[in-house]
């Protein structure tokens, strides 16, 4: 299922994980708990607000 670049292609991630907007939020999810991670061992405030559309607002509050 590997392309020459190494790479997997879409159909194959789509069969993988079914639609694409699961892959898309989980994708999301991830990547707002590793900022919040990375934030809070430098010592950052983390605050998240879940907005309507269904986006992620993550603030990182220095000194707080």
């Amino acid at each position: 299922m590997r392309s020459q670049s190494g790479l997997l292609g879409a159909s194959y991630v789509c069969c993988f994980w079914g639609e694409q907007a699961h892959l898309d939020r989980f994708l999301q999810m991830y990547a707002v708990e590793k900022a919040k991670i990375e934030a809070r061992k430098r010592g950052y405030t983390v605050r998240e607000q879940a907005l309507q559309d269904g986006a992620i607002k993550v603030q990182i509050i220095e000194g707080a």
